[in-house]
């Protein structure tokens, strides 16, 4: 009888941190996948290049960050999307990229795998790269 329910228990449990990994895996796909769509909007915000910022991407862009994104990352765009609204309160390009660079950490997978540190301002022609052009 106790090899039944030993039995019972491994296969629950088999099912139960297969069931875990599974949607954790699903999750950081998705995650992954928005990511690759919102840097384009959000980098083209910052950098508004020919005047071609489109407001509906930025906040479909916005929302898709705050439903998969960190809470360092959430809270690091909130800050750059509060200066974009008030400018007095700081440079909002450098506060993008700040939170391009920590939305880069969020997806490496956790422990000793991290990525070699980038600061927000090394990789500034990458930036306006992506955004479309060169600055006038």
């Amino acid at each position: 009888m106790s090899n039944i329910i030993i039995t019972i228990l491994v296969a629950f449990a088999t099912a139960l941190i297969g069931y875990y990994l599974g949607t954790l895996k699903f999750f950081r796909e998705n995650k992954l996948k928005a990511y690759k769509e919102i840097l384009p909007p959000i980098i083209s915000a910052a950098y508004n290049l020919q005047g071609n910022a489109d407001d509906k991407e930025f906040n479909t862009a916005l929302a898709l960050l705050w439903l998969y994104s960190s809470k360092d990352v959430a809270v690091s765009m909130e800050k750059a999307v509060s200066i974009m609204v008030d400018p007095r309160r700081g440079n909002f390009q450098q506060a993008v990229q700040e939170s391009i660079v920590k939305l880069r950490y969020d997806i490496w997978p956790p422990g000793p795998f991290k990525g070699k540190k980038i600061l927000a301002n090394e990789i500034q022609h990458l930036y306006m790269r992506i955004a479309g052009g060169r600055r006038p």
